[in-house]
């Protein structure tokens, strides 16, 4: 120091550890930690008595450009298992538990053995999906697409809720329904309300016998109601008013069709005149006073023109275009997964 030199001389050397680093490639263990880019080894735990307990896992922290990443090479385990007695993960918060912002994937499952997602005993929504921007949905299985069952009684608490929310014109799509291979699209519902199906709508019905019969809905290129009654001439004449709802929903600016039929002896039944209320019939000959059954078929209001069905093949090539280009992005993240 200056001019005096200092006894007894020692080497400055570098140390063998830090007790504080900023950087450091190995650890063993660290009070705090900002980054880690690999956790080789077992978190351990404290139980109650102070003991140092390992769990069964092997964990990754910042890989693969993810916030978290867990990751399980033929392990044989999980790539996340938690037990507990009482709440698996318990998020507090005022507002959102989890909140996933734009994302090219806001949660993406990929060949899980059993179940994809398995939300139990939802106290409200069991999954909400807000502003995707493609599907708010997509899922893949061998067994079920999905499986939806719901314990609640009341309309406002359906098993599945279907909205469109965009517009209410035969433009827009509620459902869509594939089937077959290839898949070909089998029903859908519009906007508007209407609902389409291939081959046709179908009931059944368990009879006296215990079996079952089906039954197939009147297929028409028209919507139409159908109103039918008997009634009686007095006199050569009858004036016969229709249901208030058939009144209230058939369209008045078409004629209304009306088949007349005598019952129990011959008249010969014309109708003088219609409108959506009802019509009078009169007998131009035979009983005057016969009893007779009548059929009134009318076009229902807003339907006078024919529905337009739109290109169904077009539709399905592009309903099998999108699950291809799915089908193999997905395969691609797979095989990079090797790597």
């Amino acid at each position: 120091m200056g001019s005096e030199v200092l006894s007894p001389r020692k080497k400055l050397v570098s140390v063998g550890y830090a007790m504080k680093a900023k950087n450091a490639n190995n650890a063993i263990y660290a009070d705090t930690a900002n980054y880690a880019q690999n956790l080789i080894g077992k978190v351990s735990y404290a139980d109650s008595a102070g003991h140092i307990v390992p769990p069964d896992s092997v964990i990754g922290v910042v890989s693969n450009n993810a916030l978290l990443y867990i990751r399980n090479d033929g392990m044989g385990g999980y790539g996340l298992k938690i037990r507990a007695s009482s709440e698996g993960i318990h998020i507090d918060s005022t507002y959102y538990g989890v909140y996933i912002y734009s994302p090219v994937f806001g949660v993406k499952i990929d060949m899980p053995i059993y179940d994809g997602l398995c939300i139990d005993q939802a106290g409200n929504n069991g999954v909400w999906i807000n502003g995707a921007g493609g599907d708010g949905v997509y899922a893949v299985a061998t067994q079920r697409g999905g499986y939806f069952y719901n314990n609640s009684t009341g309309t406002n608490y359906p098993t599945l809720w279907v909205r469109n929310a965009y517009n209410s014109t035969s433009s827009e799509r509620i459902a869509n329904f594939y089937a077959g291979v290839p898949e070909k699209l089998r029903f859908y519902f519009q906007g508007d309300g209407n609902a389409y199906a291939d081959v046709g709508w179908n009931t059944f019905k368990k009879n006296s016998k215990g079996s079952y019969e089906s039954y197939s809905a009147v297929e028409s290129q028209y919507k139409e109601l159908i109103a039918h009654r008997t009634g009686k001439l007095v006199n050569g004449e009858a004036y016969v008013k229709f249901d208030a709802s058939f009144a209230e929903f058939v369209s008045a600016q078409l004629p209304i069709e009306i088949t007349l039929t005598p019952v129990g002896s011959y008249s010969g039944l014309y109708v003088v005149e219609k409108d959506k209320y009802g019509f009078t019939v009169k007998s131009g000959a035979g009983d005057n006073n016969c009893e007779f059954s009548y059929l009134a078929i009318g076009r229902e209001k807003g339907c006078e023109q024919r529905a337009v069905v739109g290109n169904i093949d077009e539709e399905e090539r592009q309903a099998q275009l999108m699950d291809e280009m799915k089908r193999a992005e997905h395969e691609r993240r797979m095989e990079s997964k090797k790597y």
